[in-house]
């Protein structure tokens, strides 16, 4: 993937952008013919790569921090910060009842009334509560998945609709695609996400580029690649897909789970964060009977 956005040697922009026009022709298909032919670094420096791509100050955190999903920090490049599944909340139901923070989940008044995501299956349980664990304690599960009495769901659609349709008054995990769905058909615009900082993380959601060995075209990705990477293509994609870029000066296009300016959460999905992870699903189905 590092090979893949190399771009130390690149001439300026204006240089650059002349070349592309040559090569390109002002035909897009004459643009790939000529990235699926290039020879060496040079030819596909003339299709299309782009210095602004590795510019540290156009990354949320920087640009060397899209690495740091697996382990060799070369295979795999995270362009998207999305903050992880948070509680939501039907006001109507609560009432006066102020929640502000997962351990007032805890009080019995709650018990059977909650809806939650198996957390031995699903990620929108097991992501937020493995950085609940690491804060709270291992107890935190049995506490909250057991001894509430809750009702579990391995359906992301069924927890949103249970929750648009005033089912329950508070769920963990309610998708915000989904949610969002119904707020265009004018439903369930009275819930509420609240972000908790015990179980608070970010992940990079399935925007994720990924290195795939023997690829046919290989310049062809390198030019899809640094294209992708652009400022203008990250605006549409996190407009069209709904999720919130790394790339400075991005409007997020999932503004509840934007990560807060200058936020350093728990990159939950990191490989190196996979061990607690997996924890957390074995306590789960240790005590989850």
């Amino acid at each position: 993937m590092r090979k893949l956005l190399t771009t130390d040697k690149v001439n300026a922009a204006n240089d650059l952008e002349s070349a592309v026009r040559r090569c390109r022709g002002s035909s897009s298909k004459k643009s790939v013919h000529c990235a699926a032919s290039a020879a060496t670094i040079e030819d596909l420096k003339a299709c299309g790569l782009l210095p602004e791509v590795k510019d540290e100050s156009a990354w949320e955190g920087g640009f060397e921090r899209g690495f740091a999903l697996v382990k060799d920090r070369a295979l795999a490049y995270g362009f998207v910060a999305q903050r992880g599944a948070a509680i939501t909340v039907n006001p109507d139901l609560l009432k006066d009842e102020q929640i502000k923070g997962l351990t007032d989940l805890l009080n019995p008044k709650w018990k059977g009334k909650l809806l939650l995501p198996d957390v031995r299956t699903m990620g929108d349980a097991f992501w937020p509560m493995t950085s609940a664990r690491l804060n709270l304690g291992d107890d935190i599960i049995k506490k909250l998945f057991v001894d509430q009495e809750p009702v579990l769901s391995r359906d992301t659609r069924q927890i949103a609709e249970f929750m648009v349709r005033g089912r329950y008054p508070i769920a963990l995990g309610v998708n915000p695609l989904l949610l969002s769905q119904f707020h265009k058909q004018g439903l369930g615009k009275n819930l509420k996400t609240m972000h908790f900082p015990e179980m608070d993380s970010v992940n990079s959601s399935s925007s994720t580029l990924w290195l795939v060995n023997k690829a046919p075209h290989p310049n062809a990705a390198k030019v899809f690649i640094n294209w992708l990477l652009t400022k203008e293509a990250q605006v549409v994609w996190a407009r069209e897909v709904e999720t919130n870029s790394r790339r400075v000066g991005v409007e997020p296009g999932n503004p509840a789970f934007a990560v807060p300016k200058g936020g350093k959460l728990f990159q939950v999905d990191a490989e190196e964060n996979l061990p607690e992870v997996v924890k957390t699903q074995d306590i789960a189905k240790a005590v989850i009977k």
